[in-house]
């Protein structure tokens, strides 16, 4: 057992086992740009039936950082939730359900939150399951996140991070 960027540096093919490819983008991301024009269509959806609140001004320091942190969720997910929940012979229903509840119990105590996040945790092994690219699932997960964030919970998430960017 060792650090994990150790561990890469001395296993050959961990990287790309982990998902961080470039070999597969020309089948990746017209599959990620499916499942998040789909996404995306919900939200607009929802924004249009029943409102939520407006990109904020901050929305794209939101769009430019959040990235980073859906990258750090995204590998945690796949490789350390779903990758060893298969690795143990869980059935791939099983880990894609259990990858879900993990997810969405790590956004807890807020339900709303919480039971968005299942649902994109669900979404989001699936396609990793067949596609895996963790750079194109985070970019997904960040930009559909953010507008999830504003249009279908009505909360600015630049304002709820203010002690961290206010003097």
């Amino acid at each position: 057992r060792g650090q994990p960027i150790r561990r890469a540096a001395e296993t050959p093919g961990l990287w790309r086992d982990w998902g961080f490819r470039v070999d597969n983008l020309k089948s990746a991301l017209p599959f990620y740009l499916g499942i998040s024009a789909l996404i995306f269509l919900v939200l607009r959806f929802h924004l249009w039936c029943w409102g939520g609140a407006p990109l904020g001004k901050g929305a794209g320091w939101v769009f430019l950082v959040y990235p980073v942190w859906a990258l750090l969720q995204q590998f945690a997910l796949q490789n350390l939730l779903a990758g060893n929940l298969r690795k143990a012979g869980l059935p791939e229903t099983a880990t894609l359900v259990a990858t879900a509840l993990g997810f969405g119990a790590a956004h807890l105590p807020d339900l709303p939150l919480a039971g968005m996040t299942a649902a994109a945790g669900l979404l989001w092994t699936w396609a990793f399951h067949r596609r895996p690219n963790l750079w194109i699932l985070s970019f997904s997960h960040a930009w559909l996140g953010t507008l999830a964030f504003y249009w279908m919970l009505g909360r600015d998430p630049w304002l709820e991070m203010a002690p961290l960017h206010r003097p």
